[in-house]
């Protein structure tokens, strides 16, 4: 005799039964959903900054006009810019601006300790980092970042970059997005490549270019977290980081002989014999008001 199965159960015990169905597959749905690492952004196009690009989108006669020599002059200050590409999104910072690239202003891997590290270069006075409030908001070339380095009385730019990729031991595409404990026995890889070049921020003549490269690998299963995967990518970026460092003062002597043996032009004044710091234009005439005064 066939019995029906709701006659068995009772009406509420089929609606329970369906309603615990439902909760299990609306939690699993969701656990699906948020066990992911959406993989940094990639690097800025460097070609941005070196001239190729910049020359291509200058009208001639301006280009006549940037084509200028060498006319950096010791001591100055180091101004420093990190650059990814546009809508640049990682774990922990976002570049910001739009545009042709994105400026990541929140330091990630970087430290104080680092800035100081720079300044102590030969001829240079300290190193400053590039902050949103002296930037456009639309970016497009080198142009925009020599600005900020100008109100920063920097006659030196540092721009970097970092390229960084995931992949699993027998992937060679790297991976935008890592689900987490989607291979607990494989071996997964991560590679940072930073680069950099120095910029005369006056007239945009590249002194140098200079890059370093790290990696690591791992079990995949260590990764059972947004936060795991991203200390594996700061951990790659912070060697490489200290790596182009190393490079910078490898190069630096270089910097040296090119500003110390460049003829200065006779439409500029020799700044080498004084320096005086960049000040901000002074405050237009207006009242007089005492301290305290409303």
């Amino acid at each position: 005799m066939t019995v029906d199965v709701r006659q068995r159960m009772g009406g509420r015990d089929v609606k329970r039964y369906l309603a615990i169905g439902l909760a299990i597959v609306v939690v699993t749905s969701l656990g699906c959903a948020s066990a992911r690492y959406v993989t940094p952004g990639r690097a800025a196009d460097m070609s941005l900054f070196t001239g190729d690009a910049r020359d291509r989108l200058t009208d001639a006669g301006i280009r006549q006009v940037l084509n200028r020599p060498l006319l950096a002059r010791f001591p100055t200050t180091l101004a420093v810019a990190r650059v990814q590409d546009a809508g640049y999104v990682s774990f922990r910072v976002d570049g910001w601006g739009s545009g042709r690239y994105s400026v990541v202003t929140t330091r990630d891997v970087e430290s104080d300790a680092d800035l100081e590290r720079l300044g102590q270069l030969e001829g240079l006075t300290s190193a400053a980092r590039i902050g949103r409030l002296l930037l456009p908001r639309h970016l497009r070339s080198d142009l925009d970042l020599r600005a900020a380095a100008a109100s920063l009385g920097s006659d030196l730019l540092l721009v970097y970059t970092f390229d960084t990729n995931f992949h699993t031991e027998d992937g060679f595409t790297p991976l935008t997005v890592v689900s987490l404990g989607l291979f607990p026995t494989k071996t997964a890889r991560v590679s940072t490549t930073a680069s950099a070049i120095l910029l005369d921020t006056r007239s945009g003549h590249v002194f140098s270019a200079w890059e370093a490269t790290e990696d690591t690998k791992q079990l995949a299963n260590a990764w059972t977290s947004s936060s795991a995967v991203d200390q594996s990518r700061r951990r790659v970026e912070s060697r490489a980081w200290e790596g182009l460092l190393d490079e910078v003062e490898r190069g630096w002597a270089g910097v040296v002989r090119a500003v110390s043996s460049a003829p200065v032009p006779s439409s500029m004044p020799d700044t080498t014999a004084s320096w005086t710091p960049w000040r901000s234009a002074p405050l237009p005439p207006g009242p007089s008001y005492q301290s305290g005064s409303p």
